[in-house]
Parts: structure tokens; sequence; C-alpha cells
């Protein structure tokens, strides 16, 4: 799962970089990270597709940031560093969406929310921090499963204060 994961990951990248991410770029990666024989490459190139649609009819006309490195002082003293997977900038607060190689099913969202949760909170805190804006909303994308888990995260109490909730699922296909 993690080759998988990493390989959907650069898919999802490249895919947001040029608009959309050819068949034969899919190929290539998943065979490159040794997986082109787990997953149909039609089926990724559909996922991806429905996932920058899904963002473009979200947020429409708000800038889509990829790969974005994020460190900051943590409201605990301790220093928060990471690389954001997708980040939309919404006008008044960021929007952080976390892929996710995971391939459970609905009924696994909770455990999903309770495990990435604290993560995504941190990478809220840091956003706050370095940008002055706040994370209005925080995602988990899980390709595999083909769906988007909202997570009720909020950035204004220490990470891991509060036990992380799904409230929104969006699924595709």
């Amino acid at each position: 799962m993690t080759a998988l994961g990493s390989a959907l990951h650069l898919c999802i990248a490249r895919a947001a970089v040029l608009g959309s991410v050819p068949a034969p770029d899919v190929e290539r990666i998943l065979k490159t990270w040794a997986v082109a024989d787990s997953i149909d490459k039609d089926a990724v190139c559909a996922q991806v597709e429905a996932f920058l649609a899904w963002i473009a009819k979200r947020w429409p006309g708000c800038p889509v940031h990829l790969e974005a490195p994020i460190e900051a002082n943590g409201p605990n003293g301790t220093r928060i560093r990471g690389r954001i997977d997708l980040l939309v900038e919404e006008p008044n607060g960021w929007v952080l969406l976390d892929h996710k190689s995971n391939p459970g099913g609905a009924a696994r969202d909770e455990d999903l929310a309770a495990k990435h949760g604290p993560q995504i909170e941190s990478y809220g805190h840091a956003l706050l921090s370095a940008t002055g804006k706040p994370m209005s909303q925080g995602w988990l994308y899980l390709p595999v499963a083909a769906r988007a888990v909202r997570l009720s995260c909020v950035p204004s109490s220490p990470p891991g204060s509060a036990q992380q909730k799904h409230e929104e699922t969006q699924e595709w296909m």
C-alpha cells in the first residue's frame, strides 16, 4: 500500500499541475513504483480527474497549491514541519487536503479521522502561524476508496485536544 500510495500521490500532483494526467504518464508512474499490476491505469486517470473536477466545482476560481512545505512553531512549543499535499486558498482561509491510500469502506471513516486528524490539525496551526490565515476545512482524500472525508478539525485549540471525527463524505464512482 505504501508504494501504491506514493504512485497515486505523484499522479495526483502531476494532474493538478498539468490540469489532467495522460494515461501514458500514469502507466509510467505505476511501473516506476512497481504497482502497475495492482491497479488499472484508466481507473487512476478517472479517479484523479473526478477529484480535480470536484475541487474546481467546490472551490471555483480558488488557487490550488501542491506539495506546500510548512514549518512553524506549534501552540504547545513543538516545531511543526511537513509537506501539505494540496491546499486550496479561499479568501478567508485554507482548505487542506491530505491523500491517504486507504482501501477501506466508509465504516472506517471515524478510525481514519482519529488517526490522521491530529496531523491535519497540526498543519492547520502551522498554516495560521505562517500565513495569518486559518484552516477553514480539513479533508482526507482516499483515491483507492474513491472518496474524500471532511474532518472536524478546529485549529483554535491545541493539537490533539479534541477527538477528531468526520463530518462529511464525498464519494465518486
